[in-house]
């Protein structure tokens, strides 16, 4: 991977990890399970989502259509594991929503950074 992965892999984590630990939290016998739990989750669809987004057409729905069949990986992962489908969706939803948020954001700032 990239210099470039690396980085949205540590933003998606800094969105993510939070957002997992205080919604999962008390699904789980350890907070730390919640942790492992999303970083396992994000291990195995941050690195597939960014390589398939670099083979498919860019726009935005494809990438609202990626980012909800990732919101359903991670969503059912979590789901076999917490045992509570609700809250592990709900979880998966608004961690992915905030990490789609904040890439966004800081995409705007970088480009208005550059732009001087």
């Amino acid at each position: 991977m990239t210099f470039a992965w690396l980085t949205a892999f540590v933003w998606t984590l800094a969105f993510e990890l939070p957002i997992y630990t205080l919604l999962l939290s008390r699904h789980v016998r350890e907070r730390w399970d919640v942790v492992a739990l999303a970083l396992a989750v994000n291990a195995a669809t941050h690195p597939t989502l960014w390589l398939a987004l670099a083979h498919l057409p860019r726009g935005l729905r494809t990438l609202v259509i990626a980012e909800l069949l990732v919101v359903a990986a991670e969503g059912t992962v979590i789901a076999l594991v917490v045992r509570r489908p609700r809250a592990a969706f709900v979880a998966a939803a608004l961690a992915n929503a905030a990490s789609f948020a904040g890439g966004a954001l800081l995409w705007s700032l970088a480009v208005m950074a550059y732009r001087g």
